[in-house]
């Protein structure tokens, strides 16, 4: 299939030559039955530079009114196009259409996988999409149903353990993803390995790999997560002195096979529970009927899953999810939802910085951003903000942590950004960046709680904008509500050192409320130990289970 992005010479503005390549793909993939997936991919990503380039109404006006009545003949170009709609115009319409035509598709296991985990991502970079009034609960009623497929493609005959029938020491932690100890989810996969030890449970860890790590289909922006098939198998992985019984089920998880031997992995080991790491596992829910399973959350928002309880950063997101008869039917009723102060370590530093820190004026007072994501955060409104920042604040620096491919061409567009501002790439010891900076400037944006904790660990001011994971990290001391505020705080605390001295002194407190996980640990377990909460299955399978406790 030919994909229809001829240049015409006549056409100069870059929203006309977006919106005639968009028509031309458009109607390429409506008369097409077949798709070729790399062609079609190569050109998504063509096409996604060329939006870039175009401001949010800008994109939006055209994704609409090329796309709002598509239709495709074939369900891999129907996905894909209605993604970028949705990623391009991000609504309650682009959404429906979206989940509409994943839903009509007929997928493998591996696609089926790979686009579940993209309506997750798209969740996650577009919180709005899937608010309480924009159909909070689809993703919860799809995952739900994701559950009962694999249940049905298992080999194992699962058998309900009543407490007593457990080992009331053991505990089995698990995973869907192992990275290094920079990356945030996977240092609290280990922490709460070490912690758990520590309290006195013998604790094994085990990964299952289920999110994406390669493109089945061709989609726009994919999320593809790092994976090393190294650690497939069983080893001991040692962390601070500690060793624990490690394995990472083989293959791309889930199926049926890896999920039948983790199932009779934990009938045979009879956990006192099962602890699910962040959400979305497959493998984590379906133990539950075997033993207790417990999920933790990796954001402020309660965590996507079956588990028999779901440890909560604060009631008023139990009650965000949805409307009360909403959250009955999907068995999210307040008995299932245990309070959970969620509690940051900071990492270890080896104190190294890059040479270009080093170089900067020492007068200067250094604001720095951290993130994965730069290319896409620091856009738009938010490098407006930052714009400001450093007109309002003439001693302020900024400094990006982490890939920031963009930032020679913004640089080039942007002479204050040349001359005050300075990229360091990706660091892997963030630690001792923050401890050479001043404040921490946090971009509205998805995440980033972890970085928003660790400059407080590091005794800097914070500023930013009260919703998100970097909100309820900060506190209120540090949130602000709008850009003016934003900017004000930003120039105060970058041009009297008095006040930003204060500030930090703030931030340290802060961090003390903030960084107490054994204690926060203790907490939980006491509650998942008390009022017979260990006898009752979860929700899901407690009508098959009911007659066997």
């Amino acid at each position: 299939m030919a994909m229809a992005l001829g240049w015409n010479a006549g056409l100069t503005s870059p929203a006309q030559l977006a919106e005639t390549r968009l028509a031309g793909l458009a109607a390429d993939l409506a008369r097409s039955t077949r798709v070729d997936g790399e062609p079609l991919h190569r050109t998504l990503e063509e096409l996604d530079q060329d939006f870039a380039a175009l401001d949010p109404g800008c994109r939006r006006a055209i994704a609409e009114r090329v796309l709002a009545d598509w239709q495709a003949s074939n369900a891999h170009a129907d996905v894909a196009l209605k993604a970028f709609a949705c990623q391009q115009a991000p609504g309650e319409a682009t959404r429906d259409r979206l989940i509409a035509a994943i839903e009509k598709g007929r997928w493998s296991d591996r696609e089926e996988n790979f686009l579940y985990w993209q309506l997750v991502r798209l969740a996650f970079l577009h919180p709005g999409l899937f608010t309480p009034e924009q159909g909070g609960l689809r993703l919860r009623q799809i995952y739900r149903r994701r559950v009962m497929a694999w249940r049905k493609k298992t080999a194992t005959r699962c058998r309900w353990l009543a407490p007593r029938q457990r080992m009331e020491r053991r505990l089995i932690l698990v995973s869907q993803q192992f990275v290094n100890l920079w990356h945030a989810p996977t240092r609290d996969l280990v922490d709460y390995a070490e912690i758990l030890a520590q309290l006195g449970y013998e604790v094994e860890i085990v990964i299952s790999p289920e999110m994406p790590h390669e493109l089945p289909l061709a989609f726009p922006q994919p999320f593809v997560a790092r994976h090393s098939r190294k650690l497939d198998g069983r080893r001991p992985l040692t962390y601070k002195d500690r060793s624990f019984p490690f394995w990472q089920i083989e293959g791309d998880m889930p199926h049926g096979k890896g999920l039948s031997r983790f199932l009779h992995h934990v009938a045979e080991r009879r956990p006192l529970a099962v602890i699910d790491i962040g959400g979305n596992g497959v493998a984590a829910d379906l133990a539950g009927q075997i033993t207790t399973t417990l999920t933790l959350p990796l954001a402020a928002q309660p965590p996507i899953t079956e588990a028999t309880y779901i440890a909560t950063i604060g009631e008023e997101h139990v009650h965000g999810l949805g409307p009360a008869a909403s959250r009955k039917a999907l068995d999210l009723g307040p008995q299932r939802f245990l309070p959970f102060r969620y509690t940051y370590r900071l990492p270890e530093s080896r104190g190294e910085v890059p040479e270009a820190l080093s170089r900067l004026p020492e007068e200067a007072v250094l604001g720095v951003v951290v993130g994965n994501r730069l290319d896409q955060e620091i856009a738009d409104d938010n490098l407006r903000l930052l714009l400001s920042c450093l007109e309002k604040a003439p001693g302020l620096h900024l400094v990006f942590t982490g890939t920031f491919r963009r930032f020679p061409e913004l640089a080039r567009q942007y002479p204050i950004l040349a001359a005050r501002a300075t990229a360091l790439g990706f660091q892997s010891d963030p630690v001792a960046i923050l401890s050479r900076c001043h404040l921490y400037l946090n971009p509205r944006r998805a995440g980033g709680g972890s970085s928003v904790a660790h400059a407080l660990g590091c005794g800097l001011p914070v500023i930013t904008f009260a919703d998100g994971d970097g909100a309820f990290a900060a506190g209120p001391a540090f949130t602000v509500h709008s850009p003016e505020d934003y900017l004000a705080r930003a120039t105060l605390w970058a041009g009297d050192e008095a006040a930003r001295e204060e500030a930090a002194e703030t931030a340290r407190r802060r961090w003390a409320e903030i960084s107490d996980r054994k204690a926060s640990m203790a907490a939980l377990l006491d509650l998942l130990l008390a009022d017979d909460r260990l006898a009752r299955p979860a929700p899901l399978f407690a009508r098959k289970q009911a007659g066997r406790r």
